[in-house]
């Protein structure tokens, strides 16, 4: 994990992405979808896209075993 420090903080925007762009880690959040991408400290790449929603919902119950989720 990164260790945080006071700093100032440079934001970019483009067409796709708003930059946040700090001393050791940078990242971009997509404009459209919310997503962080291209999470990057001291150069080295954290995470390239996401957190990804999964959902999952009770399924058909099993009275051998647990719930079955589904998708």
């Amino acid at each position: 994990m990164p260790n945080l420090k006071k700093g100032k903080i440079q934001v970019r925007k483009t067409g796709q992405q708003v930059q946040f762009i700090g001393d050791h880690l940078t990242f971009a959040v997509n404009k459209k979808t919310g997503l962080l991408q291209d999470v990057r400290k001291n150069g080295v790449v954290l995470i390239q896209s996401g957190p990804y929603i999964n959902l999952k919902i009770p399924g058909k119950h099993v009275y051998y075993s647990t719930i079955i989720m589904d998708d």
